[in-house]
């Protein structure tokens, strides 16, 4: 089969993704107003077809960059939480896999993950690495930046944070989580199998504007649904859960997926089984829910979406200084699997 050598169009691409050519433009220009499901099939059809910008618009990013002095490393950074452990939290450790990849994809080079706390722990080690001579842009996963925030963003003009957005700056671009919707959605999920008495499980080191947005998402669904919620049956930690299984509820939503083998094994304790006695639902990526018995149903996240969008627009905005600030939820996707039962009226 000849290779294409056929100049592709916008209008190619938006028939191709099934989209108007104002669309396409929008998503080339991060216009925040698109929604993440049809950026993501604008941007598979932008490299299904090899669509490349006109030379003219090539040019002009060039003059820009030749005109600021800006000596392109095709480096990029990443700063994690300071919690974080490859080992025992697999979600972030399969975005990081995925962010990686993706900018290989993309012709660049992974530079440096570091947890905040080692930065800003380590003055030398923070100037070495934050330091807009080695990095052209910045990823941040899940961190406030404490300590370090205000001149990382003095030395790094290209940040993107994954998750939650840095402190109250919304000139900083942000890729978030629907955390309000996924428990929202869980909830109501339940409710359609005649769950009633439903637990909420979350994670007391979480953010507590994360926590909130979730407990907001388990009431409004409650309230919304017509049930009656308890404050009880909101649960902080893993330990707590005992005293929740003393109120006989018949499904517990596990908002911290580490919690998950914890959480089972206090069932089991109680003389429970799942999904005959109680149901479950965990929040979250982690691909051991699929090992364990029974299969854990989960509200999951597309992390490879997640690394594509986050990596996309950051070296578009590298090539484009000068972009409109950009901002995107992601959504929880609800994978049925075995630890979910409808309530059988005795």
């Amino acid at each position: 089969m000849e290779k294409n050598t056929k100049m592709i169009t916008r209008e190619e691409v938006a028939e191709h993704a099934g989209v108007s050519t104002a669309t396409v433009s929008n998503v080339l220009n991060n216009v925040p107003k698109v929604g993440a499901d049809v950026r993501l099939k604008v941007l598979r059809s932008i490299e299904q077809l090899g669509y490349i910008p006109n030379s003219s618009a090539q040019n002009l990013a060039f003059r820009r960059r030749e005109v600021e002095h800006k000596i392109r490393t095709h480096n990029i950074g990443c700063i994690i939480y300071s919690g974080f452990n490859k080992f025992n939290q697999p979600e972030n450790s399969d975005l990081m896999e995925e962010i990686d990849r993706e900018i290989r994809r993309m012709k660049h080079h992974l530079y440096f993950y570091y947890r905040s706390t080692e930065l800003s722990e380590d003055p030398m080690l923070f100037n070495k690495v934050v330091n807009r001579n080695n990095i052209d842009g910045l990823i941040v996963i899940s961190s406030q930046l404490e300590g370090i925030l205000e001149e990382t963003k003095k030395r790094i003009k290209n940040i993107i944070s994954i998750r939650e957005p840095l402190g109250d700056d919304d000139k900083t671009d942000c890729v978030s989580f629907d955390e309000y919707g996924a428990v929202y959605n869980g909830v109501r999920h339940l409710v359609q199998l005649k769950h009633k008495r439903i637990v909420l499980v979350i994670n007391p080191d979480s953010s507590e504007k994360r926590n909130m947005m979730r407990i907001n998402g388990y009431k409004d669904a409650c309230k919304s649904c017509g049930i009656n919620y308890e404050e009880s049956f909101i649960q902080r930690g893993c330990s707590s859960m005992k005293k929740s299984l003393d109120s006989a509820p018949t499904a517990v939503i596990i908002s911290h997926i580490e919690y998950t083998s914890g959480i089972l094994d206090a069932i089991k304790d109680f003389g429970l089984s799942v999904p005959d006695d109680i149901s479950v639902i965990a929040i979250g990526n982690y691909k051991m829910l699929e090992e364990l018995k029974p299969e854990i149903t989960n509200m999951q996240l597309n992390t490879k979406d997640i690394a594509k969008i986050t990596v996309n627009r950051l070296v578009e905005k590298i090539n484009n200084p000068g972009m409109p600030v950009f901002k995107i939820v992601m959504p929880y996707e609800l994978i049925e699997r075995g630890s979910v039962r409808q309530v059988v009226s005795k």
